[in-house]
């Protein structure tokens, strides 16, 4: 009976050994690697950067913090349209954002060289630049404006400028146009802004050409001041890259993205508060 017994208890064993460790049904292998590659997600159109051992990569974005409501100083911290979407669109894409503060036309040069991953500071597209970097789709579109004092009235639209003095700051498309349109003579240039407007008022120069938001910052803290009613020129401000970046279509996927669900404008409207 014993004999039996141990019988039937190894044959129990081998059944349940045979249910519980036997063979499991494969799921079919891809035929090729095309195959493998088709069965995969498609990833979405920003490419988000990998993580690196938990902290997210940095790229550094080159700025000049002297164009207000764009990018600005409060107290040791530099804030502003541009400052805010980079961070959002670093957000967006899994970067962290490192803002660099340099000379305006210092930028283009820190992305060509490598200094900078990208250059954000009111940029507008211009062959010459193109020539230099990538830029990414236009993300905001600005004008060109005069200030001139309140008392002068021989100055009323842009045309009055022939043969007057014009400040503008370096390496901006201001300097750029005004050049063109006035000639070289009646160009004076300065490092910031701020210096043509102090030109300015000081009775040194009879007007200055800068972007409109930025003018209407300096008009409306400085009493003296106005801006022709006729605009400049229009432009476009757009984020500059190394040439070949990869990283371009990771910020257009991103631009268009926070632009379509109003990030973009809730920064603006910061900023720029709807009267």
């Amino acid at each position: 009976m014993k004999k039996i017994l141990s019988l039937l208890l190894v044959a129990v064993m081998c059944v349940v050994l045979f249910v519980a460790c036997g063979p499991q049904e494969a799921a079919p292998a891809a035929d090729t690697v095309e195959d493998a590659v088709e069965d995969t997600e498609e990833p979405d159109e920003a490419v988000l950067a990998p993580e690196e051992d938990g902290d997210l990569p940095v790229l550094v974005m080159a700025t000049n913090a002297e164009f207000p409501p764009f990018q600005f100083y409060v107290g040791d911290e530099i804030v502003g349209i541009d400052v805010d979407f980079a961070h959002a669109i670093g957000a967006y894409l899994g970067y962290e954002i490192q803002i660099e503060d340099m000379a305006f036309d210092a930028i283009i040069p820190s992305v060509v060289t490598g200094r900078a991953d990208f250059g954000m500071a009111g940029l507008s597209i211009t062959e010459e630049r193109m020539l230099q970097v990538d830029f990414s789709i236009p993300y905001y579109n600005a004008r060109q404006v005069v200030i001139v004092r309140e008392d002068n009235e021989d100055i009323n639209e842009p045309a009055d400028l022939e043969g007057k003095s014009i400040g503008v700051q370096l390496g901006t498309t201001s300097e750029m146009l005004a050049t063109w349109s006035f000639g070289e003579d009646s160009v004076i240039r300065y490092n910031r802004s701020f210096e043509a407007i102090q030109s300015l008022l000081q009775g040194s120069i009879d007007a200055v050409i800068l972007d409109d938001q930025v003018a209407l910052n300096f008009v409306a803290e400085t009493e003296g001041l106005r801006i022709l009613d006729t605009e400049f020129e229009i432009e476009e401000y757009a984020i500059a890259f190394p040439l070949d970046s990869d990283l371009t279509e990771r910020f257009n996927a991103a631009i268009r993205s926070l632009k379509a669900d109003g990030t973009f404008d809730s920064i603006v409207n910061y900023y720029i508060p709807e009267e």
